[in-house]
């Protein structure tokens, strides 16, 4: 994005609040068993963590990753105990 490098940098700075806010309202849906507002949250911290690319900054890690992976690994361990036990539902 073409302008002042002030303004991209305080740009990135709303962009990076944001982002600690919509962290933290995830965080704490999560805790609360609230888990469509966790996705609410968690994908507006994911847009705007794109946005940060238009303002020539990095990305930040998503502090969603280790649960994402925790996820997977219960849904195939799901998996094998249901073809284990004959529970074909699907």
């Amino acid at each position: 994005m073409a302008g002042r490098p002030d303004a991209e940098a305080l740009a990135a700075k709303v962009i990076r609040r944001r982002m600690m806010e919509a962290k933290a309202k995830a965080w704490d849906a999560l805790s609360r068993y609230k888990f469509w507002m966790f996705g609410y949250h968690a994908a507006e911290w994911v847009t705007l963590n794109r946005l940060l690319r238009d303002f020539h900054q990095p990305d930040e890690p998503n502090p969603w990753h280790l649960l994402v992976c925790l996820a997977r690994e219960g849904r195939l361990k799901a998996d094998l105990l249901e073809k284990e036990n004959g529970d074909d539902l699907a």
